[in-house]
């Protein structure tokens, strides 16, 4: 009984009723879409304030590692000036030294002493041959003073103890700026 009535209203109202249903899907899908829009709304705010600490972070690690590279240059400067300072203090006793102004080496003697300071791992460059300064046989000897070879040596290492604290440096320098980045990046909430 409930059937035959349902089909006969059905019958006698389905274009009201195909509005009905046209009107409520049709909202139904304007209430989908809101709330899709909402969602993406929600989602691009939340991109963006990633972005916005993304960026704050790539300014974090800007500065401090300025603030590093600055520190290190600085510290590279003074230990330069001081081995400068040093190195011209070294130079100028050497210099003054009557003994070692008055000893003189021989060519061969700096040849040796040349070659033990290089670099076992690389072939050794055969030298000019030539007057060796030696004393045997020769009336004058031509060698070089001690005071020239230690004022040489003196050079050579000042140049190496740069060399040293330059590489010292850097490896702190890399630990810092190491520890900047983990220490910005580390307090990161995405």
């Amino acid at each position: 009984m409930f059937i035959p009535l349902l089909v006969t209203f059905l019958k006698n109202n389905w274009k009201i009723i195909a509005i009905g249903l046209a009107i409520a899907s049709l909202m139904g899908y304007i209430g989908f879409l809101q709330v899709s829009r909402d969602h993406y709304k929600e989602k691009a705010e939340t991109l963006q304030l990633v972005i916005n600490q993304a960026k704050a972070r790539e300014e974090d690690l800007r500065m401090g590692n300025a603030a590093i590279t600055q520190k290190y240059l600085s510290v590279l400067d003074e230990s330069n000036k001081k081995t400068d300072k040093i190195l011209a203090m070294t130079k100028e006793k050497i210099k003054n030294d009557k003994e070692l102004n008055s000893i003189r080496v021989s060519l061969n003697a700096i040849r040796l002493f040349n070659e033990s300071k290089s670099d076992p791992t690389s072939p050794i460059a055969d030298s000019e041959q030539g007057d060796d300064g030696s004393a045997e046989g020769a009336t004058t000897f031509k060698g070089v003073s001690l005071s020239s070879v230690f004022d040489q040596v003196a050079t050579n290492d000042a140049a190496h103890w740069k060399c040293v604290n330059q590489v010292k440096a850097w490896q702190k320098f890399w630990k810092d700026y190491e520890d900047n980045y983990n220490g910005v990046t580390n307090n990161v909430s995405p």
